[in-house]
């Protein structure tokens, strides 16, 4: 009721803003499509008028399923398809052309404000030109979603599909709420109380933290920025035909190859597996994806090689305190990171990583070989001389406690969850977890071979 609520206010904000109220079905989605297509106009036109540049053969479609950026002719290799100046975008500084920029008023009062990070100025901006009737980011405001399919807007029965994955604990034990509420809602309210304006809800943070999430870049560590037209693009992990650059205050896409009449002009957002591209923006692919991987987490490894040398009437927890000192000395010469690197990532292809047989040979070192490790002259050599003991004598140990944490996981993936869920979130959340399935097999296979 709340997400309804919250889109209904957000609808209502855009259609103030211009749209025109229509009656029926279906007159009410051809508007809503003439619309989307009159601000894309509105777009092109301010971006050109301002300096920028938009490739003649270019097509935005803003419909739901068919979205993106497509070629109206052929379109050859190296030629501009967008440019977009600095000051058009939303961003929480701006380097260049600051006589252009139009700041908006919540940006101008928070300038100066170095306990607000960029993230939190931008979600701050996001919420308060939303609310106004007559916003300096109409043009961009007016063509944004105002629901998401990333999984904070899922059911909780939709969250329970991904269970076992390795965005499962993540999504299913999300406190984003909990952060809003003790962290970044006071500040909110705050400067909104200075604004004059109302609370913000949690529905309102969502949407605009779901806005920065899914179309925000970085650049060289600033942003994040929200840039028009360019944020119509979507990705993918190998077909893609154009990537953005930034130049002097100014981003571009360039065609990296030739671009047929029809096709689909992709960029690419970075190298990401299925499972981080459905948590981060919502879309898994349906193409095989070099990026798929799996995560297995130190806490689940060092739990199931403690039950794998654990003595019939040694406590548990004796011995995973015992791994802990192990850690601490491993972290200070160097053999590992520092726990804060919680996760151990594994490929396509279900190889076990060398970070991984190294942190589980650390929790399994004896007092004998831990000295002889401390005794080597350099840090590569004692990382060496440890990985060389994973295939060792440390094996008979490492191999069955991988191995229960490879069936356990398997386990869980296979099993099916179809209670009240959206076909299209049913269908991603199987990609992910089919994915994954059967890289954790293909592992299993590496490991009874060993």
């Amino acid at each position: 009721e709340k997400e309804i609520e919250s889109n209904q206010k957000l609808e209502e904000n855009s259609r103030k803003r211009g749209k025109a109220e229509v009656s029926g079905p279906q007159n009410k989605k051809r508007a809503k499509k003439e619309a989307r297509e009159s601000f894309i106009s509105s777009v092109i036109k301010l971006v050109i008028d301002e300096g920028g540049a938009v490739h003649e053969g270019l097509e935005f479609r803003l419909q739901e399923n068919e979205g993106g950026v497509y070629a109206k002719c052929d379109i050859k290799k190296g030629d501009l398809l967008l440019r977009i100046p600095e000051h058009l975008s939303i961003a929480p500084e701006y380097m260049h052309r600051k006589e252009k920029v139009k700041l908006s008023e919540a940006l101008v009062y928070l300038k100066d404000k170095k306990e607000w990070s960029g993230y939190e100025k931008i979600v701050a901006t996001l919420i308060y030109e939303n609310r106004m009737v007559s916003s300096k980011f109409a043009y961009y405001l007016d063509v944004l979603p105002t629901s998401f399919s990333t999984p904070v807007w899922w059911t909780k029965d939709e969250k329970e599909l991904l269970r076992g994955t390795s965005i499962g604990d993540i999504v299913l034990n999300d406190n984003t709420k909990d952060i809003f509420e003790e962290k970044l809602g006071p500040k909110l309210n705050a400067l909104m109380k200075d604004l004059k304006l109302e609370d913000v809800t949690f529905q309102e943070f969502i949407w605009a933290a779901s806005v920065i999430c899914t179309r925000g870049y970085h650049n060289a560590g600033e942003g994040p920025y929200l840039l028009p037209l360019i944020d119509q693009l979507n990705h993918h992990s190998i077909q893609w035909n154009t990537k953005l650059k930034c130049c002097h205050g100014v981003f571009l896409q360039i065609a990296e190859n030739d671009i047929k009449k029809g096709d689909q002009v992709i960029t690419k957002y970075g190298d990401f597996g299925n499972s981080q591209l459905l948590h981060t923006y919502g879309f898994a692919e349906n193409d095989p994806n070099p990026f798929d991987h799996i995560i297995l987490t130190r806490s689940e490894l060092k739990l199931q090689t403690a039950q794998v040398i654990l003595a019939e009437d040694q406590p548990l927890e004796e011995i995973l305190e015992e791994f802990e000192d192990s850690i601490d000395v491993a972290v200070e010469a160097e053999w590992i990171l520092s726990d804060t690197l919680t996760n151990f990532k594994i490929m396509n292809d279900g190889k076990i990583s060398r970070e991984a047989l190294e942190f589980m040979t650390v929790l399994l070192l004896d007092q004998e070989d831990m000295m002889k490790v401390i005794a080597m002259e350099n840090v590569e050599n004692q990382r060496n001389e440890i990985y060389r003991m994973s295939t060792g004598r440390y094996a008979e140990a490492i191999i069955p406690a991988l191995l229960t944490v490879v069936n356990s996981r398997i386990k869980n993936l296979r099993l099916e969850r179809t209670d009240s869920v959206r076909k299209q979130i049913l269908k991603m959340s199987k990609q992910v977890r089919d994915i994954e399935l059967s890289i954790f097999e293909r592992m299993k296979e590496i490991l009874i071979v060993k």
